[in-house]
């Protein structure tokens, strides 16, 4: 039942039923400036009458607040019949569509205000998100995500939903610890005395362009000079640089009498080229000059 009526402010209950983060004082303010200066009527607010006409504010705790400020002793309300519990439900879904608009802090408090007192709201142990968002006037996912936020919410093994089911929740996926393997130690550098490089055998890259082929010298006994025939016969024969030649390339190397045959004979077809080439250049520079 409804009726609006003139009520006591100082009889209009607020305790337990703030849902918002906090009051705004900004807007207490501009509510006491419309109803003393703007000869402005604010809306009635809405308060619920319990059996031992206890009245307890579902809207309006700001207007409430401006009428404190400016010393007014009654208000004009929209009386319904009801107890605290209908004022709270009412007051965690206010202002959702008029009034002063909530924040995403109002909401979150709206929230979590309503899982706290989900024994007076009678709501099961452990609602779901869905349940909690439909009476704060939110989405289910925002309703989780502060949830999610509440350890023993969180750590459920079940929900109930709005239509009294209970459905319980799969166990939360663990995931296998990583197995570090220590990288090996590398040994320490000695600045002082860095170790030597490894020596390499000769290649043609390493042995210097301007090297002579080494030679073994002519005071050295006869066996040292056949040992050194014999080594430089089993590494393979050099060039003129005393570069010894890859084994791959061996039989290109053993057919380099062909290549420098074939190099002369390139060399004389391009010189007959040229001399074939020159007197017709002079016949044709001669017939334009007599045509100049």
């Amino acid at each position: 039942m409804t009726k609006i009526m003139h009520v006591q402010v100082a009889k209009v209950q607020t305790e337990g039923l703030q849902a918002r983060a906090g009051v705004s004082e900004e807007t207490v303010r501009e509510y006491a400036e419309a109803a003393t200066t703007g000869g402005v009527t604010l809306p009635p607010i809405l308060v619920f009458r319990d059996e031992r006409k206890c009245l307890w504010v579902g809207d309006g705790i700001h207007r409430l607040a401006a009428a404190k400020r400016i010393g007014q002793r009654t208000i004009a309300a929209d009386v319904r019949d009801g107890t605290r519990t209908d004022a709270l439900r009412h007051a965690l879904g206010a202002n959702g569509m008029h009034g002063l608009r909530r924040t995403s802090a109002d909401k979150a408090h709206a929230v979590k205000m309503a899982y706290e007192r989900r024994t007076e709201l009678a709501l099961p142990d452990v609602p779901s998100a869905r349940a909690i968002a439909e009476i704060v006037g939110v989405s289910p996912t925002f309703a989780g995500d502060q949830l999610s936020t509440v350890d023993s919410w969180r750590a459920a093994t079940a929900r109930t939903g709005a239509d009294g089911k209970k459905r319980d929740l799969p166990p939360v996926p663990t995931r296998r610890p990583l197995t570090v393997v220590p990288r090996p130690a590398l040994p320490e550098r000695n600045q002082a005395n860095p170790p030597a490089p490894a020596s390499l055998p000769p290649t043609a890259s390493t042995v210097p362009l301007s090297s002579p082929p080494t030679r073994p010298a002519a005071s050295e006994p006869a066996t040292d000079a056949a040992a050194t025939d014999e080594a430089a016969a089993a590494e393979g024969p050099v060039d003129a640089r005393g570069r010894h030649i890859p084994h791959d390339l061996l039989p290109v190397w053993n057919r380099r009498h062909e290549v420098r045959e074939l190099a002369m004979v390139i060399s004389r077809v391009r010189i007959g080229q040229r001399q074939l080439l020159f007197p017709l250049t002079t016949t044709t520079l001669t017939h334009c000059h007599e045509c100049v």
